[in-house]
């Protein structure tokens, strides 16, 4: 292939002993993208100003996730990641990584969602064992689909306190991306009724970005003292609250339970809901 061409330093950041089972050799990665013409093709002309994230893995375990911003052209590397945990260098690793470049209609959106390699440029690279630096070059005609290594899916659970102000009521869901003024997706359901068990157990299609902010936006269509059916009315009539979703690389549950229900706690969150 043409633009393939691996650069390799073979220098230890790091040791600690002998290379073997016992006592291995440990030393921290350092990934690099090519921003030199003369090594290959680069990724600052296509992606300077791009969002770059990339993925320590030991074999499908995810170490360590990393992001930074793609240079500007003539800046050599165009990024570079040393990640955090010491790695085996008797053994392969693999490093994922995905540009948020947005190239084609599919994800007009855009920043902070991970689109198909049509639309964001994304790869995964072995790691021979004994190599603790690799330099890449763009290679736009071999892009890998590794979107699942940096998101993850979302259940939304309300436990059954929620029951007994709200049984039958219906509901909707609004997952939101940082200051975003709308939303992701929206979900919709009634309040369930059995007095013991969850009264919501709903799950986002739309995936969520590791290291993202999200919040959930919660409109139970209660009417307390006045308002209207199927409008979203004051959170003095419809209870409605938000919630901050946990995204870290350190902390991203699948499933997130809101808070016992609290009148006390509700925010008007109207505007999510049209």
């Amino acid at each position: 292939m043409k633009n393939w061409k691996i650069i390799v330093t073979a220098a230890l950041l790091s040791a600690c002993g002998s290379s073997n089972d016992n006592n291995p050799t440990t030393s921290q990665l350092t990934f690099k993208g090519n921003g030199n013409l003369a090594n290959g093709a680069v990724f600052n002309g296509p992606h300077a100003g791009d969002t770059v994230r990339a993925a320590l893995l030991d074999g499908t375990t995810v170490l360590d996730i990393q992001k930074a911003v793609i240079a500007a052209s003539g800046t050599d590397p165009a990024f570079s990641f040393t990640f955090s945990p010491a790695i085996d260098t008797s053994k392969p690793y693999t490093v994922n990584y995905w540009i948020d470049s947005n190239f084609a209609t599919t994800d007009p959106v855009g920043g902070g969602k991970c689109g198909a390699p049509t639309d964001d440029h994304q790869w995964s690279v072995p790691i021979p064992a004994g190599q603790t630096t690799f330099t890449d070059v763009h290679r736009p005609a071999s892009t890998t689909n590794v979107c699942s290594t940096f998101t993850f899916a979302l259940t939304f659970v309300a436990d059954s306190s929620y029951v007994g102000p709200h049984s039958g009521q219906p509901y909707k869901l609004a997952l939101v991306h940082g200051s975003d003024t709308t939303a992701e997706e929206i979900l919709t359901g009634n309040v369930g009724t059995t007095v013991g068990a969850n009264a919501i157990s709903a799950q986002f299609s739309e995936l969520l970005v590791i290291d993202e902010t999200y919040t959930v936006k919660l409109w139970i269509d209660s009417n307390f003292g006045g308002g209207t059916v199927g409008t979203c009315d004051p959170k003095a009539n419809d209870h409605q609250w938000s919630f901050t979703i946990p995204s870290s690389f350190a902390s991203h549950p699948t499933t997130f339970t809101a808070p016992t229900h609290s009148g006390a706690t509700t925010v008007d969150v109207c505007s999510f809901f049209p």
